[in-house]
């Protein structure tokens, strides 16, 4: 589950903004190059924790692990060679859960404030390197800056952030012809899996003991 997925899902066990923001900041690490960080905050600490149950319920999901099968399936008949599909049908699936999950509109409401209460918060936050802490403040601004676009993924987008995630690897990087087929599997799967979402959700939120809140639009 991608960072903005786990803003959502913790709203499900509070709106408080610094509980909300822990459960990000793992991904948020990983995003700057850095270890979790340590944290001086009650609701980071607890948030930080729901973040890896969270991971531990939503990957283990018989959806999802479903929908990452279906998908690299789907990409290797396209001709995606097989390092590629077996990270797309992870990724992949994980950019197109967020697409669905942003007609939640308090789910949005409280991944932004989060993020700008991350202004002050992050006063309680450690991190491993001398400019962890500036990294992190760049990415918060941008993050901050780019809002979020509402509504159903347009295959261009997920295609260059699949091509962007993997770029680094070299047995993973898409080549230009590669991009084209991945692009071929969002326009087909995207609908399929927007159908899912609400059904994933509600194991994930059994698995936590939460309550689901319907996702507006489902």
């Amino acid at each position: 589950m991608n960072f903005f997925g786990h803003a959502i899902v913790a709203s499900f066990r509070s709106s408080e903004p610094g509980f909300i923001l822990g459960a990000m900041l793992p991904d948020f690490a990983t995003m700057i190059g850095e270890r979790v960080p340590s944290v001086r905050h009650q609701h980071l600490e607890t948030g930080v924790a729901f973040h890896h149950a969270t991971d531990r319920v939503f990957h283990g999901s018989s959806t999802f692990r479903e929908l990452e099968t279906s998908a690299r399936r789907e990409l290797r008949a396209l001709g995606v060679s097989r390092p590629s599909a077996l990270a797309i049908g992870h990724i992949g699936v994980e950019i197109l859960i967020d697409a669905r999950l942003t007609v939640d509109d308090d789910g949005v409401d409280g991944y932004l404030e989060a993020l700008r209460a991350g202004r002050t918060l992050g006063e309680h936050v450690d991190w491993p390197t001398t400019d962890g802490r500036s990294r992190w403040e760049a990415l918060r601004q941008a993050l901050v800056q780019r809002g979020v676009t509402r509504g159903a993924a347009d295959p261009g987008t997920v295609t260059f952030r699949v091509a962007r995630a993997l770029s680094s690897r070299p047995r993973l990087r898409l080549d230009s012809g590669a991009e084209p087929l991945v692009r071929r599997w969002v326009e087909d799967a995207g609908p399929k899996i927007a159908d899912r979402v609400p059904t994933l959700l509600a194991e994930v939120a059994s698995g936590l003991d939460v309550s689901v809140r319907p996702v507006h639009g489902a």
